[in-house]
């Protein structure tokens, strides 16, 4: 089309490429990385413990790459600042929550198929 503006795609036309830091949990066990992408990936259920966020901001998406009820234990306290300190998952590949950090709170921004109780 003549004259049609063109808008630049996020990121790539500005020669900037952007990664996260990620885990993959493929057992039982901590989740280490103060923000960025947890894989859940275990033939059985993953329980992971997630501790409170050392800082205001950070961001961690946690996924199912399994069909598995996996669940996350908040250590010290609930989600969005509530009791409800586990989240179990709903057990569909692609089930998943992206948090962020406030205080020694997690909030949820979007959740996919997670209880927290």
């Amino acid at each position: 089309m003549a004259g049609a503006a063109t808008r630049p795609t996020p990121l790539t036309d500005y020669g900037v490429s952007v990664q996260v830091p990620t885990q993959e949990l493929t057992d039982d066990g901590a989740i280490t990385i103060p923000s960025g992408v947890v894989i859940l990936n275990k033939a059985g259920v993953v329980a992971a413990t997630l501790a409170a966020p050392q800082g205001d901001g950070l961001v961690l998406h946690i996924v199912s790459e399994t069909a598995q009820a996996h669940t996350v234990d908040l250590a010290t306290s609930g989600v969005n600042g509530t009791s409800a300190d586990v989240g179990t998952f709903g057990g569909a590949i692609g089930d998943g929550v992206l948090l962020v950090s406030h205080g020694d709170h997690w909030y949820s921004l979007a959740n996919t198929n997670v209880t927290f109780a």
